[in-house]
């Protein structure tokens, strides 16, 4: 039907709904904690997803975007090695950071201003930063997963890292292909493979670590480094790079450090946390809610949750970007670079991206929880498991 998000989400919450009630015999009490399970759930991501990209927005008023971008375009005259650098590792980059349509918005037309085709920059773009997005958005989507499967990041974290691999490279050989087919996937493989490992090695140590949110971010931006280092190699000594590229006449607002420190503090803040005794002395301070056991008319029960989708204060990643915003309003101030309205306009900006997102993620989320306690995945898990026996 062509519908989006909200509306589609909408009708699969209450199709949940009734099936639940008249199918799976969920009482009008197991339904509203359902829902509030849901809502709880669904506040823990979206926090994350709000502080994200208010920070970039933050960043992009004062102009950084542009600056951090201009760099990326500089650091190769090989063609093959901009697109991977821009479309594969600058995209999941800023993936990491905001998500949600960002790096396609920012590095298509980055990339049509560099002399690629249209069709080039946003095929690239679109393929390659896929690998990116579980651990995207401050690893909002993987906290999800980790919420409604209920497994402790620990354990789930560094095996999907490992499980990564394989889509980081293999969206780095399509991004190649895209650019100049069979013939750019030889000469680029080197390149991909290294880089691959990079940030292979990158998602999965943050993971062990407990820092998931920002398993991309970082894997990006070493994936920039990789292949900066790369291009300065013998192998990749191509000076023809520049053709078709529309120099930029004004002068950039700010030097590559300040454009990049607030994202510099997010990291710092966020590697702290996990210390042992920083995270010891703040983990008190965390909300969360209790719910009791219930039990549906087909005799399916719904186990008590004392702490349920709890929010800390440091091990969270949204007081981590609430914080980091903070640091930017500071930081662009202090180098009279902040330009006066921007903080309105980035919160404008915000509500306008993340309002239909929202909607979205929760009434898909509260589907789920429905799912979950009237017992309906319980069935499709056994169903599973019994079809395919030793094959599951």
């Amino acid at each position: 039907l062509n519908w989006g998000a909200p509306k589609s989400g909408a009708l699969a919450w209450i199709t949940a709904m009734a099936i639940g009630i008249v199918v799976f015999k969920g009482d009008l009490q197991i339904m509203a904690l359902a829902n509030t399970k849901g809502m709880s759930l669904s506040l823990y991501v979206l926090l994350i997803i709000w502080g994200a990209v208010l920070l970039y927005n933050l960043v992009a008023e004062q102009g950084a975007i542009d600056v951090i971008g201009d760099t990326m375009t500089k650091v190769s005259k090989d063609r093959l090695l901009q697109c991977l650098l821009m479309s594969w590792c600058f995209a999941a980059f800023l993936q990491g950071i905001a998500g949600f349509g960002v790096p396609v918005a920012v590095v298509a037309p980055i990339m049509v201003v560099m002399g690629f085709t249209p069709a080039v920059a946003a095929a690239s773009t679109l393929v390659g930063h896929c690998w990116s997005i579980s651990f995207g958005s401050m690893g909002s989507s993987y906290y999800t997963i980790q919420l409604t499967t209920k497994i402790p990041g620990e354990m789930i974290g560094p095996w999907m890292a490992i499980m990564f691999l394989i889509p980081i490279l293999t969206t780095g050989l399509a991004v190649a292909h895209i650019y100049g087919g069979v013939a750019a996937v030889k000469k680029a493989f080197p390149a991909i493979f290294v880089t691959s490992v990079v940030m292979g090695f990158a998602c999965w140590l943050l993971n062990k670590i407990g820092a998931a949110q920002l398993a991309t971010l970082v894997p990006g931006l070493l994936g920039c480094g990789a292949i900066t280092l790369m291009a300065r190699s013998k192998m990749y000594a191509d000076t023809e790079g520049t053709a078709g590229m529309i120099e930029r006449k004004e002068a950039l607002p700010m030097g590559f450090g300040l454009a990049f420190s607030p994202y510099l503090v997010l990291i710092a803040i966020s590697i702290s946390s996990q210390i042992g005794p920083i995270k010891k002395f703040f983990s008190p301070y965390s909300w969360s809610l209790p719910f009791p056991e219930l039990t549906t008319g087909l005799g399916y029960v719904v186990k008590a949750e004392k702490g349920y989708s709890s929010i800390n204060i440091l091990s969270h990643p949204a007081p981590l970007l609430f914080f980091a915003a903070i640091a930017a309003i500071i930081i662009f101030g202090a180098a009279g670079k902040w330009r006066p309205g921007s903080f309105a306009k980035a919160f404008k900006n915000t509500v306008t991206q993340c309002v239909p997102t929202s909607y979205g993620i929760a009434t898909m989320v509260m589907m789920a929880l429905i799912m979950n306690d009237t017992g309906m995945t319980d069935v499709l898990a056994h169903g599973l498991a019994k079809a395919t026996g030793a094959v599951f």
